[in-house]
């Protein structure tokens, strides 16, 4: 699993670095609402078609019988590539999240890895929309106990873009 998943990360990297398609812009900084509500940005910095995305938020979480709040960190690397010659786009790609969980007794650390995919639509003036999912894997982590879950996620960006 190990070996697949580094496969599949760096055919991503060199599918980017291959290819003639023009990024669909530079960079974008904007807003995230969903799952987690808080800060994104996305940049095409390694290549055309390989993005790196980071959203910066905090998101409710309900798992069996816990509920806490997490304020995560979620870096992603994505594989983007144009539907067609319209503006949209669909993207697959993987990250990590780093982070604090809050209950009413208890802080913890989190860490969680996830696959992200989804759409994005970027606009003739300086505007993107994205939609995606990310299914993963939580890890919650304090001096006392450790807990893991399933952690998924739907959310919707809005980002300026330059």
């Amino acid at each position: 699993m190990k070996k697949a998943i580094s496969i599949l990360f760096f055919s991503f990297i060199l599918q980017g670095f291959s290819c003639y398609a023009q990024a669909p812009y530079e960079s974008g900084a904007g807003i995230i609402a969903g799952f987690m509500n808080g800060l994104s940005y996305k940049t095409f910095a390694i290549g055309n078609k390989v993005a790196l995305q980071t959203d910066l938020g905090v998101k409710f979480e309900a798992h069996d019988s816990s509920q806490f709040w997490t304020v995560d960190i979620n870096p992603n690397i994505m594989f983007q590539h144009r539907i067609s010659i319209s503006n949209l786009y669909w993207f697959l790609g993987v990250g990590t999240s780093v982070g604090y969980a809050f209950t009413d007794n208890l802080k913890s650390g989190k860490f969680g890895v996830n696959v992200i995919g989804g759409i994005e639509y970027k606009f003739n003036i300086p505007l993107s929309i994205q939609l995606d999912y990310r299914p993963g894997y939580g890890l919650l982590f304090s001096k006392h106990s450790s807990e893991s879950y399933f952690d998924w996620g739907l959310n919707l960006s809005f980002r300026y873009t330059f």
